[in-house]
């Protein structure tokens, strides 16, 4: 018999998202992050005005749960993270999806990303691997046979690649 087909996750809830919970969340995520390279683009000026936010990850709220995940009590995705963190000053924060994952997207363009970037103080690109590349049952080099290896998917290098040709000032996550 299952212990926890009697338990109704509503109950839980005012537990599992208490403030308590969520503070301790921050808190580990906050300590758990890596800089693994700074050319002197960090931290942000407080004379900010404006930042891009490009990537297939930075609006995709599916994409961070992956697929190992219950059911959380609310996502923040990086671009609204970013917003409600800048929200209040003066700088403006304008979203470019750029590209799929794997595939070139149907609502963006590398060449919109890239525009975005030139006009902006700085470029934050959220790439990464995602379902289609990774997931049980599905490693590297199995149905995409061209994403081997410890790189991003083809058609993301490219954008990251445009990325730092209209732009200096581009901060990887």
């Amino acid at each position: 018999s299952n212990p926890f087909g009697a338990v109704d996750a509503t109950d839980l809830a005012p537990l599992v998202d208490s403030p308590a919970h969520r503070a301790l969340a921050r808190k580990t995520a906050s300590d758990s992050i890596v800089l693994l390279q700074n050319n002197g683009i960090l931290p942000l000026p407080q004379t900010l005005k404006s930042v891009a936010v490009v990537g297939p990850f930075a609006e995709n709220a599916a994409e961070m749960l992956h697929s190992y995940n219950g059911t959380p009590a609310y996502v923040v995705t990086y671009l609204r993270a970013i917003r409600e963190l800048l929200n209040g000053t003066q700088a403006t924060v304008a979203y470019e999806q750029g590209t799929g994952i794997v595939n070139a997207s149907t609502t963006s363009s590398i060449a919109n990303a890239a525009a975005l970037a030139a006009t902006a103080d700085f470029t934050i690109a959220v790439l990464g691997l995602g379902t289609p590349v990774e997931s049980e049952g599905l490693d590297r080099g199995e149905g995409h046979g061209s994403i081997v290896g410890l790189g991003l998917p083809p058609i993301q290098q490219d954008l990251l690649d445009a990325l730092h040709a209209s732009s200096p000032r581009v901060i990887l996550v």
